[in-house]
């Protein structure tokens, strides 16, 4: 995110970039916009980073009081044009009692009574028009509001419904067409924690979870997902074999490594980089650390560090991108870098949905992030003050939880744009994008910056079933499970030639969250199985370690939207 890539390997550490402020005007590719900003994160990706009538006349024929009368009537034929064939007419009158005669609607007299219609009985066709009280049979047809039934297949239209394998809930739905007896069928609305069932998490009520794991932990100790959670998306496939302890390795080992106080002795909490880079703290590591505490129950960390992000804000409320270790604001960190800002809102919208009291300081956050870190037209800025685009930026499974969260629509304006932008810089045959699409010359490969981009639209995949994300996702796992996890290299031309040579988590993790939503198997064990060690490892240096443990939270099913449950 922060600081442009240096090539890392086994033991090797990124440099701080140290990209000075700039204040020309950029005139953005795709946007088409000319915009200046005071200084741009240096770097980011290794630092940081929807009855018929005639029936009815019969019942009048049956005014033909008897049909011996009508047939002679028939045989008179015109003669029954007479003038007292008309005060006949009126006896017909008389048929009115023959109305009652409706009932003989069911004799074949009736289908006579449409032999009446030859006469002024006409007329009487008027009272055919009472054949339209036989539509209320149509009425009857009604009966089959079992299609009111269906409505309740309109129940399922909850946001985890869209899962296929809520689908098979939907079974239990059938049962639910007997459930069409009425309020019964609002006991599916305890079915609702069917709707974490149709999250694609189960069938039959169950949730399903991930290699094989019980239920997700129960709510306690004032926390609403406590870990591990281990749910499974229908939408996605995970590795034969995992573990949850793999996390919980994964961030203890990351918080011994990484995290450390202030030195003010007030609580605050943050992640510094490794010594290569002074030890300093970024925006991006601070957002890494609050997503990884609260999916690890771990609100003294999440609060810590939230206390520190405080300390450190520029004039629009979002914190500067680089600080150094004794707390000042490094030289061109004087605002803010989108993704950090961005995940840190989630990292709220988390923890008020886990622990609760987090509502007020979660939209505003939100808010500000709307506001300040994308154009009107929804598109992405690489800070609040920073016009240029990053395509590993865009986390459109966070945007989707904003709108619902607090309903604001911008949210779905940069949603919508979000997928135009992926769609117009991503490679037609590779899905491979570049670092910065627009806004920054010298940055149009795949390395350090974009390397997330897989993970990010991998996570719309499978908690929405989004088609774009699964389209992208399928291209670009496609890409990665041609070349082999043994083989990933720290950087690509958009072509997939190979410009890196290190091997690491930063590149694995992401090509196989990719994996997870394109049904690439083998890709996704194998990824599983290089990240997981790297997570626990001793010796990782900071960017790797951040993305050894994403990939596996998000691979043993413990990096989930709370909001979805």
């Amino acid at each position: 995110m922060q600081a442009l890539p240096s090539p890392r390997g086994p033991g090797l550490r990124r440099a701080t970039c140290g990209l000075a402020p700039r204040r020309a005007a950029v005139v953005l590719a795709l946007v088409g916009c000319a915009a200046s900003c005071s200084s741009s994160p240096s770097g980011g990706n290794p630092s940081g980073g929807g009855g018929s009538p005639a029936a009815g006349h019969g019942g009048s024929g049956s005014a033909g009081s008897g049909a011996g009368g009508t047939s002679a009537a028939g045989t008179n034929g015109r003669g029954g044009t007479s003038g007292s064939a008309g005060a006949t007419g009126t006896a017909g009158a008389t048929g009115t009692a023959g109305t009652t005669g409706s009932a003989g609607t069911t004799g074949s007299a009736g289908t006579t009574g449409s032999a009446g219609t030859t006469g002024s009985a006409g007329a009487t066709g008027s009272a055919g028009t009472t054949g339209s009280a036989g539509t209320t049979g149509s009425a009857g047809a009604a009966g089959t509001t079992g299609n009111a039934g269906t409505t309740g297949n309109a129940g399922t239209g909850g946001r985890g419904g869209t899962t296929g394998s809520a689908g098979t809930t939907g079974a239990a739905g059938t049962t639910g067409a007997a459930g069409t007896t009425g309020a019964a069928g609002t006991t599916g609305a305890a079915g609702t924690t069917g709707t974490a069932g149709a999250g694609g998490i189960g069938t039959g009520g169950a949730v399903a979870t991930v290699c094989g794991n019980g239920p997700p932990s129960a709510p306690s100790g004032g926390a609403n997902f406590p870990f591990p959670q281990h749910r499974a998306s229908g939408a996605c496939i995970y590795p034969t074999t995992c573990t949850d302890s793999d996390a919980a390795m994964g961030w203890a080992a990351y918080k011994s490594a990484l995290v450390v106080a202030d030195g003010s002795g007030d609580g605050s909490l943050r992640v510094q980089r490794d010594s290569g880079n002074g030890n300093d703290t970024v925006s991006e590591s601070i957002s890494y650390g609050m997503l990884f505490s609260v999916y690890m129950n771990d609100k003294t960390t999440f609060d810590g560090l939230w206390k520190y992000e405080q300390k450190h804000l520029d004039a629009r409320g979002l914190m500067n991108w680089h600080i150094n270790s004794n707390g000042t604001t490094a030289t061109g960190g004087l605002n803010s870098a989108t993704d950090a800002d961005e995940d840190m809102a989630f990292a709220l919208l988390l923890a008020d949905k886990q622990w609760g009291g987090y509502t007020t300081v979660a939209t505003n956050m939100i808010t500000t992030v709307a506001m300040n870190d994308f154009g009107t037209d929804g598109t992405v800025k690489g800070g609040d003050t920073y016009v240029a685009v990053d395509p590993s930026y865009l986390a459109p499974a966070f945007y989707r939880a904003f709108k619902l969260y607090t309903g604001d629509t911008r949210w779905t304006t940069i949603l919508n744009q979000t997928y135009t932008i992926l769609s117009m810089v991503a490679n037609a045959t590779t899905g491979l994008v570049p670092d910065w699409s627009a806004g920054r010359t010298g940055a149009g490969n795949y390395t350090y910056d974009a390397t997330r981009t897989p993970f990010r639209v991998a996570l719309d995949a499978c908690w929405n079933s989004d088609v774009n994300a699964i389209a992208f996702s399928t291209k670009i796992g496609a890409f990665f499970a041609g070349v082999g996890v043994a083989n990933i290299k720290d950087g690509y031309n958009l072509d997939g030639t190979v410009i890196g040579s290190y091997h690491n988590s930063t590149f694995v993790g992401p090509a196989g969250a990719a994996g997870m939503a394109a049904n690439q198997a083998k890709l996704v064990n194998d990824a599983y199985a290089f990240v997981a060690p790297d997570a626990r490892g001793t010796s990782t240096n900071y960017y790797d370690r951040s993305w050894a443990l994403f990939a596996t939270l998000f691979m043993t099913g413990n990096f989930i939207d709370f909001s979805a449950y």
